[in-house]
């Protein structure tokens, strides 16, 4: 499966798991916890999506800038991160720490857990033309 096709099912599925957390806060005694896995795992899948664009367009740039663009990826995911925890932290009442912490986890598991599958869904193919 090509790249774009196994991040644009990760995004979809990291939006249903957004919409679903969010759904969930009218329903539960403790509003913070899903609204803060909703607040890392979109931050993950902002992070991921940026991560993308920047490597979409490495294709045709000199190595030099290329480097830069990763260093610079880098610096742009661990701030949303941050971002994220401070949100977090600052509203209490709205937003659990750990809950954003586990959500922020939860694109770079679920896209794990994707290229397994996939890796295996293909290994098994190639197994089957022998």
């Amino acid at each position: 499966m090509e790249l774009q096709q196994l991040l644009s099912r990760l995004w979809r599925a990291g939006l249903l798991g957004v919409g679903a957390c969010l759904a969930l806060i009218p329903f539960v005694d403790r509003p913070d916890l899903p609204s803060g896995v909703a607040l890392g795992w979109a931050s993950g899948i902002a992070a991921s999506r940026l991560l993308y664009m920047r490597l979409a367009r490495m294709d045709d740039q000199d190595p030099d800038q290329a480097v830069r663009n990763i260093q610079f990826s880098s610096f742009a995911r661990l701030s949303l991160s941050v971002l994220a925890l401070l949100i977090a932290y600052k509203t209490p009442g709205v937003f659990d720490l750990m809950a954003t912490g586990f959500g922020l986890l939860l694109t770079p598991a679920i896209s794990l857990m994707f290229g397994m599958v996939e890796a295996q869904r293909s290994t098994s193919s190639w197994e089957k033309t022998k």
